[in-house]
């Protein structure tokens, strides 16, 4: 079996996306392909999350979940290696043909991609 096929089959299927209402390319990439590898990825993801809080010494815990909000949005807007690494967690699951497609609208894709993150960690750091 090859890489692509065993890819393609660690992807969980998400049942509430309809796939007929989507309008974009961009919008059926991230539907098809970025949502479900983020769910696969979800705890590595958060690993990766508290990691980085370790490794700049931020205990995000003791702050106002107003105040968690803040510094996970500035983390998002100006830690760049971070970014590329939660990039890398996912991109490292696409296809040869995914990433191809991905090649060809890298920006919209890539902010779409970190907000689904992003929006992923807050909602798990705020239960």
């Amino acid at each position: 079996m090859d890489r692509d096929r065993l890819v393609a089959l660690l992807r969980p299927e998400i049942t509430t996306i309809d796939v007929t209402i989507l309008t974009s390319e961009a919008e059926k990439f991230q539907s098809q392909v970025l949502r479900p590898i983020i769910k696969f990825q979800h705890d590595l993801l958060i690993l990766v999350f508290d990691s980085h809080l370790k490794r700049k010494q931020v205990k995000l815990a003791s702050f106002s979940e107003e105040k968690q909000v803040a510094l996970v949005e500035e983390i998002f807007i100006n830690d760049r290696l971070f970014i590329n690494e939660l990039k890398g967690v996912v991109v490292a699951l696409f296809t040869s043909d995914e990433y191809l497609k991905y090649n060809l609208s890298l920006s919209e894709i890539n902010k779409r991609l970190i907000q689904i993150i992003k929006t992923r960690i807050l909602s798990t750091i705020l239960k």
